[in-house]
């Protein structure tokens, strides 16, 4: 420890600070740097000092030594600190540590240093090498982006099949339901999710198929079954349903679910009040002259959709 009376080796005091920091003149040349700025440059002082800072630290990308230099000029004209943003710069390796560039990305501000007139006197350099946590943050974002062109073209394939298609959340929220299904029920997405789907129903469906659904959550086994799902115009359609549950190599239980639906038959119509029916009970009024309309002939003409399957 030095005594009051004896001088403080400032030079000294300067290397030894944990920053990475570059003293020069306003012109830009090398007067001194941290002990720390000699190891993350990868270059010794003796052959920075007295040399200008490009001249030292040789800018590969012009664009970049540009952003710097205009952070001098800043300084100068302004005579206040300035923040660069991230830039890359890469350094020249040691011949002995392999040669060659060395990707590198640097934050730094640039600070005046005044003498007793108030003249600038110098220009103090702070960087930090944050090289990893940049390099790391491009790497979260590519991961970011491939996942969202992931769902972008599972959401295509999902919105052009020729089916009706739901997902939900493990906890059976339904979550998403494609073009197909929101223009069939007339419905928006937001009256749809969660479970707000039920209302699209028919009313005698609606306990059934909720038991149902509510089984294959709680066992995580597949959910099949068959209701009436209301179309924009007030008729009602069977529809086949199976949802199967999507699960991850970890999980014991199903990360969500996910569900194709077709119908199973066309729509129905009573010769005797020429109105479509919307179950599969016998029309009220004449039983006997209750009918269908098939959209193709795979159904005999004669098969009365309208009666319960037995």
């Amino acid at each position: 420890m030095p005594t009051p009376d004896s001088p403080v080796d400032y030079q000294r005091l300067f290397r030894s600070l944990p920053n990475n920091l570059l003293l020069m003149e306003p012109d830009g040349t090398i007067l001194d740097n941290t002990d720390s700025h000699v190891a993350v440059s990868m270059k010794t002082r003796e052959e920075a000092v007295g040399r200008s800072l490009f001249d030292a630290y040789p800018s590969v990308d012009q664009n970049q030594g540009d952003i710097i230099a205009a952070s001098h000029e800043h300084v100068r004209r302004h005579l206040e600190p300035h923040s660069m943003p991230i830039i890359r710069y890469d350094l020249a390796r040691p011949a002995e540590l392999g040669g060659g560039l060395e990707e590198m990305y640097w934050q730094a501000t640039h600070y005046p240093i005044f003498d007793e007139q108030g003249q600038l006197q110098y220009i103090l350099q702070r960087t930090q090498n944050v090289t990893e946590q940049y390099l790391a943050t491009l790497e979260a974002d590519k991961a970011q982006q491939a996942l969202a062109d992931a769902q972008d073209r599972t959401r295509f394939v999902l919105e052009n099949l020729p089916v009706s298609i739901w997902t939900a959340q493990p906890n059976g929220e339904r979550d998403y339901f494609n073009t197909r299904w929101l223009a069939f029920t007339g419905r928006t997405l937001e009256e749809q999710l969660g479970g707000q789907w039920m209302t699209s129903l028919h009313p005698e469906d609606r306990d059934r198929v909720l038991n149902t659904w509510q089984e294959s959550i709680a066992t995580g086994n597949l959910y099949q079954v068959e209701y009436r799902l209301r179309r924009h115009d007030g008729q009602y359609r069977w529809i086949l349903v199976r949802a199967t549950p999507a699960a991850t190599p970890r999980a014991k239980s199903p990360c969500g679910w996910a569900a194709p639906s077709r119908f199973t038959s066309s729509a129905r119509w009573c010769r005797s009040c020429s109105k479509p029916t919307s179950s599969r009970a016998p029309c009220r009024s004449r039983p006997t002259t209750c009918t269908t309309r098939p959209k193709t002939s795979a159904r005999p003409s004669s098969t009365c959709l309208c009666r319960p399957r037995p």
